[in-house]
């Protein structure tokens, strides 16, 4: 089955408030959605488990050390199964969600538009391997809304409704995931801010975020001392399948992407000039396939992993 069609033909199901399955943290958030649609396995059924439920944010241009840090932070918290939520756009969000699927985490994609519909078109890869790998995308749209940039700042809302914490990793000072803390703080949730090198423009958000009183995030250990989860039992490995031994390629970025590196290893420059894209682009790519196992970079080089 190609990728589209598994985005298009998974089946939509439909939760309200009335359910069990609504989680109830969302609930008592004031300006709820009424009803979601989910494609794929929604985690919070009845009985709602116990395990945390993080948000991971950030700039839709990520640095390498953003992507690093991203990487690092989840493989951090794996242990104690986390559920990672995050926007399901380029980015800190793409990286997020990749690399939870990488620790076999359930992942939930929150979407600022109907099911009919994908934006940007490149995220059609990612919606394909959440859905392959049992976690899940959700929109208070229905389906045949398209997109607009008023429904993804009010589905930031949400976001930070189905999160204990949300965590920063890179930010303008500017920015929407801005508007997702300030839902988290008038939610009364914890928020952290992972520190960034003062040269890089997308730590101001991050800087501001921890001169205001946010959890300075060093490492998985901080977040787990923030929401109370220091020292409990490591859970069980989630039932999520296997990664593909090669990704899917439908989209032409990964496409050229990974008939580039089958021919000899490449830097991230040389990368960039044979591919004509945008680097932040390629490394969200490249940053996913590192962490399944199909790429590797060593000697300043992207090469097939063997």
């Amino acid at each position: 089955m190609g990728f589209e069609s598994r985005y298009r033909t998974e089946p939509t199901h439909l939760i309200s408030t009335t359910d069990q399955a609504y989680p109830e943290w969302l609930r008592r958030c004031s300006d709820h959605p009424e009803q979601l649609f989910v494609k794929g396995t929604w985690p919070w059924g009845e009985p709602q488990l116990d395990r945390p439920s993080l948000a991971v944010i950030g700039t839709r241009h990520p640095t390498v050390y953003g992507a690093t840090a991203t990487q690092t932070l989840i493989r951090q918290l794996a242990h104690v199964r986390p559920i990672i939520v995050s926007g399901a756009m380029v980015g800190i969000d793409s990286l997020s969600h990749h690399a939870a699927l990488a620790q076999k985490l359930t992942t939930v994609g929150v979407l600022g538009y109907g099911f009919e519909h994908c934006y940007p078109s490149s995220q059609l890869e990612l919606f394909e391997t959440i859905l392959a790998n049992g976690g899940c995308l959700v929109s208070e749209y229905p389906p045949a809304v398209g997109p607009r940039k008023h429904q993804f700042v009010h589905r930031n809302r949400i976001i930070a409704g189905l999160a204990q914490m949300v965590i920063v990793v890179e930010a303008a000072e500017q920015s929407g995931t801005m508007i997702t803390v300030q839902y988290a703080l008038d939610y009364g949730r914890s928020v952290g801010a992972v520190p960034g090198p003062i040269t890089n423009p997308y730590s101001v958000g991050t800087s501001c975020l921890l001169n205001q009183g946010a959890v300075c995030v060093i490492n998985g250990q901080s977040v787990l001392a923030e929401i109370g989860w220091e020292g409990k039992p490591l859970l069980a490995g989630s039932s999520q399948g296997e990664h593909p031994h090669q990704p899917v390629l439908s989209e032409p970025v990964s496409a050229k992407l990974w008939e580039t590196l089958q021919a000899q290893p490449q830097s991230i420059d040389q990368l960039a000039a044979v591919v004509s894209a945008p680097l932040d682009q390629i490394l969200v790519v490249l940053s996913g396939w590192e962490l399944a196992g199909w790429v590797m970079f060593a000697h300043g080089v992207w090469m097939p992993a063997r």
